[in-house]
Parts: C-alpha cells; sequence; structure tokens
C-alpha cells in the first residue's frame, strides 16, 4: 500500500523526502468499484488487481523465469508486492472519509513455490476489523487449480489526506526486458553486502516512497544471500514498517540462527539518514534432506 502521510497527519510521525503534499478530496474513491493505481511496482512485478466487489479484493501476477533469485529458485518474497496491494486493498476500503491507508505490518507464510512457466496466481483479501485509527484484513494466493501458495494478515493505519496522483496516476512505461533475475530487475548490486535499494518509478509508489511489497521483497533476496543455503526456502516474511522509505534504502542483514533444517535472518531497511524504515524477519525451512543428514 502507499505510504502517504499527510501534512495534517499527527504530531511527531515521520515524514521523508519525496511525499506528496498534493491532497485532494477522495469522493471519488469509493469502497465498492474501485481498484488500487496501476504504479511501477505493479508494472515490474506483472500485477493486476480488480475493483473492490462485495468487501472483498482481488489481483493476479503472472509468473516466469523472472521470479527466480541469485541460486535460480523463485523468490516467493515477490508475493508480498501482490499481497501487499490486494490485502492492504481490503482495509483501505473500509478507511473513514477524507482519509488513506497505511500499511503498518504485513505477515506472509509460504505453503509452496511458485510455478516459473507464466502459470497466473490470484490473490484475495478480505476486511477483518476496524476503526477510526485502522485495519486489519487477510487474505491467500491460489493459482487455477486451487493450489495455495501462501497466506497473509495485514494491518493498516489511517491518516488525514489522499494523494492526487491516487486518483490520476501518471502512465507507466512497460519492462522492456522482462527475461532477468528479479534482483537485477529491481537494480540491486550484485555484491552481498551493502544491498542499497534506490528509489525509481518501478519500485516507488505514486508519492515517490518504495512500495511496501518492494521493501519486503528485498529483505526476502538480503536474508538469503546472508544464508548462502540454498537447500532452505522461504518459509515466512514478517515486515513490520517504522516510517516511510524515502530515497535509497540499505539493507543490513543479521543472522540469528543458520542451522541445517531452519533458519532466521532479521533484515533492517535504513533510510539515508541512518534511521529505520522496516524490519523484516525471514524465516528460512529445507524441504528435504539437509546436506549431511542424507
Amino acid at each position: 500500500m502507499d505510504r502517504i502521510l499527510s501534512p495534517a497527519g499527527p504530531a511527531g510521525t515521520a515524514y521523508g523526502a519525496g511525499m506528496s503534499d498534493r491532497l485532494v478530496d477522495d469522493a471519488a474513491l469509493r469502497p465498492e468499484g474501485t481498484g488500487l493505481p496501476h504504479g511501477g511496482p505493479e508494472e515490474l512485478f506483472a500485477i493486476s488487481t480488480a475493483p473492490v466487489e462485495d468487501g472483498l479484493t482481488a489481483g493476479s501476477l503472472r509468473t516466469g523465469s523472472w521470479l527466480c533469485g541469485d541460486d535460480g529458485h523463485p523468490l516467493s518474497g515477490a508475493l508480498a508486492v501482490l499481497l501487499d496491494d490486494v490485502v492492504g486493498q481490503a482495509a483501505f476500503a473500509f478507511r473513514p472519509a477524507g482519509h488513506w491507508a497505511v500499511t503498518t505490518e504485513l505477515s506472509i507464510d509460504f505453503l509452496a513455490p511458485l510455478p516459473t512457466d507464466g502459470t497466473p496466481v490470484t490473490a484475495r483479501g478480505r476486511h477483518l476489523l476496524g476503526d477510526d485509527a485502522g485495519g486489519a484484513a487477510d487474505g491467500d494466493v491460489t493459482d487455477a487449480h486451487g493450489v495455495r501458495y501462501a497466506v497473509a494478515t495485514t494491518r493498516t493505519c489511517y491518516v488525514p489526506g489522499v494523494p492526487h496522483d491516487a486518483i490520476d496516476p501518471p502512465p507507466v512505461p512497460p519492462i522492456a526486458d522482462r527475461d532477468r533475475p528479479l534482483p537485477e530487475l529491481l537494480g540491486l548490486p550484485a555484491d552481498p553486502e551493502p544491498v542499497v535499494l534506490r528509489p525509481t518509478q518501478l519500485v516507488a509508489n505514486v508519492n515517490g516512497v518504495v512500495h511496501g511489497g518492494v521493501v519486503a521483497c528485498v529483505g526476502e533476496i538480503v536474508a538469503r544471500r546472508a544464508l548462502g543455503t540454498p537447500w532452505l526456502r522461504t518459509a515466512s516474511l514478517r515486515t513490520l514498517y517504522l516510517r516511510p522509505a524515502a530515497g535509497a534504502i540499505t539493507f543490513e542483514p543479521e543472522v540469528v540462527h543458520a542451522g541445517r533444517s531452519l533458519a532466521v535472518v532479521v533484515v533492517t531497511a535504513r533510510n539515508e539518514a541512518g534511521k529505520p524504515v522496516a524490519t523484516i524477519t525471514v524465516a528460512c525451512r529445507s524441504t528435504g534432506a539437509a546436506p549431511g543428514r542424507g
């Protein structure tokens, strides 16, 4: 979800460079029949979203070889962008009038590896609860055969103001060469550390702030690089968003545990001032016999 904090936001709120202050009345944004704008992250991750219908949200991602990471395996964290959009929209649709939604938590459990053969996968979200301060929603990702790839929950808070570009977003050029690994598409350096993500139209929301799903996805890439254990697959991502991810973002991994069958890495994403914008906890598990165990 967009992380737009209005200048009229609560006292003590941190605001980042690149935040839009062009706020409009949100009469054009109604719970039913509205969807998220198609921005750079949606184009990069081959995502399309559908309007809200009967309080439910939906969107799809077209898989492909571009989903693969450094080790040649698909990166499950790519679903973070789809789920942040779709599940976040379920909470967003029930916000108070004149407010925007800010994702504060995104938790994803991965149940099966993503295909890379072009099979589309679909996310669906539903609103769980909410009040004037924020909301919660959950959802999952499946394919046409009923395979469930992930389940997710999100929490949002509501802040005053609606960004103008959310109603009339600028056009996004199509991806000309998608047959490259996802880290390369994201513009990430090949060196393991430090990983710095620079804001571009393809990773940022219409307000110039890096998309929360992209932050989570890069967190997975950084964690897997820190581990260097290709036999482990990402089992879960837990992302807490602390402030807008404006400007260049540096990702710092801390390996908490690196076992043969289970590993945990906490990745801290920091802005140019060194302040944390998010923490991403990545858990990885083995899908078979670990090396040395037969």
